[in-house]
C-alpha cells in the first residue's frame, strides 16, 4: 500500500507534539535529537506524519502560524523504503 506522510517544520516541535497528543491522541512512532532541535513521526489512527524543527540556514520554510491557506508555502516530499 501507498501511503503519504507529510512533513511539518515548526518553531517549537515539542510543543507541537504536545498539541497533537492531546487533540488527536497522537503516539510518538519515532524520535531523534533533544530539546526542540528533533525530527519525530506521529502517527494518529492509521495515518502517519512528521514534525521537525525548523531550519532556516537551509532555507527550510516552517508554515505560518495560522492555518490560512499562503500562495508561498513549499512543501517537500521524500520517498523512503525499497525500490518495487
Amino acid at each position: 500500500m501507498t501511503s503519504i506522510q507529510p512533513e511539518l517544520w515548526v518553531e517549537s516541535p515539542r510543543e507541537a507534539l504536545a498539541f497533537y497528543e492531546a487533540a488527536f491522541g497522537a503516539k510518538v512512532l519515532h524520535l531523534v535529537g533533544e530539546g526542540d532541535d528533533i525530527v519525530a513521526q506521529i502517527g494518529v489512527r492509521d495515518a502517519a506524519f512528521w514534525i521537525a524543527s525548523d531550519y532556516p540556514a537551509a532555507k527550510v520554510l516552517r508554515a505560518p502560524r495560522t492555518l490560512t491557506f499562503r500562495a508561498d508555502t513549499w512543501v517537500r516530499t521524500e520517498r523512503a523504503g525499497r525500490e518495487p
